[in-house]
């Protein structure tokens, strides 16, 4: 169902169509203010929300600058890209690992980094100058200047992107793309890949990648002013398992991450529960099982999608 925003705005969509276009085309738009807000997607995450005049500039900006910056970008970058995605990621590296240890025959490293705090470290001059080698048109750029200018400002300094704006997606593959790049061509990694601020580097060598890692924290350092977040980086072998964006990979089983796992039992849960309580099957019920069984579908998940269509059907029985 449409938001209540949503829906005001589309009730004269015509209208505020054309005063948008005309702001946009003599220089007076000026983006407005977010509202914010925190949810638990499994973590907490302060999330800001544009109105919904600036979230059609926004998508807008997005339709023009993508294909513009699209061709630069390597391929196994895989966050907010079309044709990418976090499924086809894991069947990325689980293919890197498989032809890395010769399917098994010899040990393969793999180093797991994360970025801390990425969003709220984006440095704006250092993002508008990556932008301004692309971008020549100049009233575009002052436009692409206000919306990253409209995150707050922290200890005076020009920072940050807002996690809810679909710009923040596609300005953080900018921002990352230069060091993509630098660890393909300068490190000479053949097996890289990165979706957003989770990257993972394979290699035959432990101290190879022992090595590339203090390069790699001088250079996040250096030039984008980014550090890697201390409890979240590891080298593991493919025996022992290679774990990332939710999923464990070893040479003869990919498991769903047992925290990743219990998150998906929860929301099941929960909304069994509220069911036997009030006897209301929640609007979302279906799809969120559906999607549920589609995840347990890209590992070997078999048993657990029966425990959670034997959780449906005994709460079905249970009620008539």
């Amino acid at each position: 169902m449409a938001k209540q925003d949503v829906l005001q705005f589309s009730m004269r969509l015509e209208d505020e169509l054309f005063d948008l276009v005309h702001d946009l085309e003599n220089g007076s738009y000026l983006h407005g203010g977010y509202e914010q807000f925190y949810i638990h997607d499994p973590k907490r995450r302060y999330i800001s929300k544009a109105s919904v005049r600036d979230r059609v500039v926004h998508q807008a900006l997005v339709n023009v600058l993508e294909p513009a910056f699209e061709s630069s970008f390597i391929f196994d970058s895989f966050a907010s890209r079309k044709g990418k995605g976090t499924h086809a990621a894991i069947d990325r590296l689980e293919d890197f690992l498989r032809r890395g240890s010769c399917n098994d025959s010899r040990r393969i490293y793999a180093l797991k980094c994360d970025i801390s705090k990425f969003f709220d470290s984006i440095q704006h001059d250092v993002l508008m100058g990556m932008l301004a080698r692309r971008v020549t048109n100049e009233p575009l750029l002052r436009l692409i200047g206000q919306v990253v200018a409209s995150h707050l400002s922290v200890k005076g300094v020009s920072c940050g992107l807002p996690l809810g704006n679909v710009t923040s997606q596609l300005f953080a593959n900018v921002y990352l793309n230069a060091f993509d790049h630098w660890v393909k061509e300068h490190l000479r990694i053949r097996w890289y890949i990165r979706f957003c601020d989770d990257f993972i580097l394979l290699h035959e060598s432990r101290q190879f990648l022992e090595s590339a890692l203090l390069q790699i924290e001088s250079y996040l350092s250096r030039r984008l002013l980014l550090r890697l977040h201390p409890y979240k980086v590891s080298i593991r072998t493919y025996q022992q398992g290679v774990d990332f964006l939710g999923w464990v990979l070893r040479p003869t089983v990919r498991t769903m991450r047992r925290t990743t796992r219990k998150r998906l039992f929860g929301r099941v849960e929960n909304l069994v529960a509220q069911y036997e309580d009030t006897g209301i099957l929640e609007e979302n019920f279906s799809e969120t099982i559906q999607s549920c069984l589609s995840a347990f579908d890209h590992g070997q998940e078999f048993r657990n999608q029966r425990r959670l269509l034997n959780l449906v059907k005994r709460m079905k029985f249970k009620n008539g």
